[in-house]
């Protein structure tokens, strides 16, 4: 063989370890790679956390020996594990929670009613959790009665929660001093104002009010006046400021999948017995 054809074949067999070497180093590298594009070894979780800001509202949502719990609160857990998310709830004054929601310092207020003001800032699912049913709240021995027109107490001071609504009537009423309405941090504020005559009459949901009554020990002190008030659904605002449409969407979802499924009777007789 002369030296110029041993050359080539020496050319050759180089390029073909070299081609060689080339692929097999390619084949090392892919190893090092997940088919979802992690490297090797890399912990991937798919599990993301939502903020969950709420106020304490029993039996919806409080907090018991540093544990959250309520209707509210177990429904909107259970439904965002099914969506794969985690979920932290920090319990603030009302107010608070709105401003949170708005700044975007939290993902998910509970249990809220929707209003116009609200879908400024606020995202809202189309079905609602729960219903509210708001009434009156008075002395055991008050003599105000209640025909379901709120203009016919307007003499009367009216107690609520700060920041919370409770519909465009007696929010406009509120807004434009048709009727005296005071506001306080929450509702054993509200009913120890009631029973020292700095307030005549409570307006909040009935459930909230009787198990507060109740831990308190005010049971035979205060009545609730018939009719209700009104008979409101319940929603979660996502924050429109983390763009949660997406989110509020699935969520819909899954409420309506765990009332279906029994879920959202078990836990909600859990709390009313």
């Amino acid at each position: 063989m002369s030296l110029k054809m041993t050359g080539i074949v020496i050319l050759a067999i180089g390029i073909v370890l070299l081609s060689f070497t080339g692929c097999t180093n390619q084949i090392s590298e892919n190893e090092l790679i997940n088919a979802d594009g992690t490297e090797m070894g890399e912990i991937k979780s798919n599990v993301k956390t939502v903020r969950i800001v709420s106020s304490t509202w029993a039996p919806y949502e409080y907090e018991e020996n540093g544990v959250a719990k309520g209707i509210g609160v177990d429904v909107t857990v259970e439904a965002l594990n099914r969506m794969g998310y985690e979920a932290t709830v920090t319990f603030v004054p009302f107010k608070r929670a709105i401003e949170m929601i708005q700044s975007g310092e939290a993902d998910i207020l509970t249990d809220v009613n929707k209003t116009k003001e609200r879908e400024e800032y606020g995202i809202f699912h189309e079905d609602p959790i729960l219903m509210s049913r708001t009434c009156l709240f008075v002395k055991a021995d008050s003599a105000i009665d209640f025909d379901g027109d709120l203009f016919k107490l307007s003499e009367y001071t009216f107690g609520i929660n700060r920041g919370y609504s409770h519909g465009e009537e007696f929010n406009d009423a509120f807004a434009n001093n048709l009727l005296i309405v005071e506001e306080a941090e929450d509702i054993p504020q509200n009913l120890k104002k009631l029973l020292n005559d700095r307030i005549d009459i409570l307006l909040d949901n009935e459930l909230v009010v009787l198990m507060n009554m109740k831990n308190l020990g005010y049971q035979d002190q205060i009545k609730v006046l018939k009719p209700e008030y009104r008979n409101a659904p319940l929603y979660n605002m996502f924050s429109k400021k983390n763009d949660l449409y997406e989110m509020a969407e699935m969520f819909n979802e899954k409420v309506l999948e765990i009332k279906e499924d029994g879920t959202f009777q078990k836990i909600y007789n859990s709390y009313i017995k």
